[in-house]
């Protein structure tokens, strides 16, 4: 273990885009966890994010936005430092908590 950091919150923030694509993924039955790709508009392109597999809300959110190309803003937090042992192993250091539709008018 040595001289590794406890994970913490390092940012957070919110992104905007279409869900491309969300994935169930993982070694173990109980280390998967959901990661998935937000097609940025403009320059900056695609975004990895991951979703914890215990909030299964924001999984389907996620889900249904990607179904239906629906325009989404994902709000995140983003780690830094080493997970404690047995904690699911995230693809990303951002985790998005919530999934909020957007609307155009």
């Amino acid at each position: 273990m040595g001289c590794d950091q406890p994970e913490k919150v390092y940012s957070e923030g919110a992104r905007v885009g279409t869900v491309q694509k969300l994935s169930l993924k993982g070694d173990y039955e109980y280390r998967k966890t959901y990661e998935g790709i937000l097609l940025q508009n403009g320059a900056l392109g695609a975004w990895e994010f991951s979703i914890s597999p215990m909030d299964q809300v924001t999984a389907q959110a996620a889900q249904s936005a990607a179904d239906n190309q629906t325009p989404v803003k994902l709000h995140y937090k983003q780690y830094k430092g080493t997970a404690p042992e047995g904690a699911p192993t995230f693809q990303t250091e951002y985790r998005v908590y919530k999934v909020e539709v957007l609307t155009t008018k």
